[in-house]
């Protein structure tokens, strides 16, 4: 092989190991997003299930966290 050809495919290994970073950078930042994103939804869904609780009044559980007799 010659020098030319060696330089060639280095630059392109480099080339791809540069574009490989950005993927992983922006997935990393997607994911992060998302874990916030989806934080938040399970702050709302608790507080609303505790509002519901509290407007229903009563200790029993709520009509989904119970089997139906069939089951």
């Amino acid at each position: 092989m010659t020098d030319l050809e060696l330089d060639r495919r280095l630059e392109e290994l480099e080339t791809k190991a540069m574009h490989h970073e950005r993927t992983i950078a922006d997935l990393s930042a997607q994911l992060f997003d998302q874990q916030k994103r989806l934080e938040t939804l399970e702050r709302f869904s608790r507080e609303a299930g505790r509002k519901l609780k509290e407007i229903s009044g009563s200790s029993e559980p709520m009509p989904g966290d119970v089997r139906p007799p069939h089951y």
